[in-house]
């Protein structure tokens, strides 16, 4: 949850495997910031509510 990734994501494999995962991965909530301003998107907090 630390880096915007659901408590219950998929993650794959062992403990190890799983912090590999982790590291290596770009936070959803980054990974929009960073695209954003190239698709012409402003951002708002509804953007990040996640659908019951």
């Amino acid at each position: 949850m630390l880096q915007t990734f659901p408590a219950d994501y998929p993650w794959q494999g062992n403990k190890g495997q799983v912090f590999s995962q982790v590291g290596n991965a770009v936070p959803p909530r980054l990974a929009a910031h960073l695209l954003a301003p190239h698709l012409d998107k402003t951002l708002t907090p509804d953007d990040f509510t996640l659908a019951a």
